[in-house]
């Protein structure tokens, strides 16, 4: 069976072979088996209905041929319920510490403290690629800004983190240069990794200006559940990963009114 995407294309191609083995098969056997609603299990194979994380996994028991890394990949498709998932937490960074740690590699840093094993600081260096005394000097300031606490044994214990570097209000010029910072190891991604280890994508489009505020939150929301879906399903941490976007300009009416004047 051709392995889908959407969990519901899969339901729908599970039934249409289940029918052509065995032509007295029907939808409401199908649905028993499933144990749920023939109704809904109609709606749900039309696409007439979301499939919701709760209804995912109620039928992911039935499906015991699918391998953990397909219900993984179904998984990432269900509608999430903001009433029954609790998000990771994302703080603005305190501002008194913006100028010490606002930048790219002091915040990898922390993250690269939550990879199993933990690396020591030599081996963070080598997998950020900046010195070692640059790595001391973000530990140092993180321990300042109550982020990570020190454990006897030398390991570090991480207090806070998932931290947000996107001001409410304000842009602060050290955030500003965070993000440029952040945009260049983009560029370095895109030249130099596997495409199968990152992802890179655009869309251009002429829209109304005035729905940009809306647009940017609702890209905050989708930048919060994206991420917490990642540090729900991820077992294995073994690497750090930036989740960046952008939504901006291209067209600069000011540079015509320039030239009427």
């Amino acid at each position: 069976m051709n392995r889908m995407i959407d969990f519901r294309d899969y339901l729908k191609e599970d039934l249409e072979q289940k029918i052509k083995k065995n032509p007295s098969y029907s939808l409401r056997s199908y649905s028993a088996k499933l144990a749920m609603n023939p109704g809904l299990v109609s709606r749900l194979i039309r696409k007439q209905v979301p499939l919701t994380e709760k209804i995912f996994n109620k039928l992911k028991p039935h499906f015991p041929q699918l391998s953990e890394k397909e219900l993984i990949e179904f998984s990432a498709t269900t509608k999430i319920s903001k009433k029954h998932v609790q998000q990771i937490k994302l703080k603005t960074l305190d501002e008194a510490y913006l100028d010490s740690i606002g930048n790219w590699h002091t915040i990898a840093v922390l993250e690269s403290l939550n990879l199993n094993p933990q690396p020591s600081s030599s081996e963070i260096a080598v997998l950020l690629n900046i010195s070692e005394t640059t790595i001391q000097s973000d530990l140092e300031n993180l321990i300042q800004a109550n982020l990570i606490e020190k454990n006897d044994d030398g390991k570090f214990n991480v207090v806070d983190t998932h931290r947000s570097t996107v001001p409410l209000g304000e842009v602060k010029k050290s955030l500003t240069q965070r993000q440029i910072e952040v945009l260049e190891k983009s560029i370095e991604s895109l030249e130099e990794d596997d495409p199968q280890m990152r992802d890179h994508a655009t869309i251009t489009l002429a829209i109304d200006p005035s729905l940009v505020p809306i647009a940017a939150q609702k890209l905050r929301e989708y930048r919060r559940e994206l991420a917490t879906w990642l540090d729900q399903n991820s077992k294995n941490k073994t690497h750090v990963y930036e989740i960046t976007t952008g939504l901006f300009p291209l067209t600069k009416w000011e540079n015509i009114n320039d030239d009427k004047n």
